[in-house]
């Protein structure tokens, strides 16, 4: 029996949920068609946290993805947990958009936070569209 620090224990914990990530990402969106999983700089999953030049952990079709497996800041974790609530209520999906004030904000998008059945479904419908749009070679 190996006995992990608390250290190994949080690491092992980040890169699962990294390949979690890379995982859904692969079977949502697709993969990127240059970075191919099984490529050597791609894990199957479609992970590619391990290459740490590339700066963030999971590749697909659409997105470059950085996962965080950390407590999110109280203030946010309300705002979530309520619209959460009243979208349920109201039978509408959440979303909470966060502007960020910051005073170096310049160029940074505005964050969109949607529920990972949301994405999923947008991708879907995405995928769909394009299906049935896309012009026969």
């Amino acid at each position: 029996m190996t006995i992990r620090s608390e250290a190994q224990r949080r690491l092992r914990r980040s890169k699962d949920s990294e390949r979690r990530l890379a995982k859904w990402l692969q079977s949502h969106d697709g993969p990127d068609p240059v970075m191919k999983p099984g490529n050597g700089i791609v894990s199957e999953t479609g992970r590619v946290g391990h290459v740490t030049a590339l700066q963030f952990d999971a590749i697909s079709l659409h997105y470059a993805a950085e996962n965080k497996q950390e407590r999110v800041p109280a203030t946010w974790w309300k705002f979530w947990t309520k619209i959460v609530e009243k979208a349920n209520e109201w039978g509408k999906e959440p979303l909470l958009r966060i502007e960020p004030s910051n005073a170096d904000k310049a160029g940074v998008p505005i964050i969109h936070m949607i529920t990972e059945q949301r994405h999923e479904e947008l991708l879907r419908y995405e995928r769909e569209f394009l299906a049935r749009t896309r012009q026969p070679k």
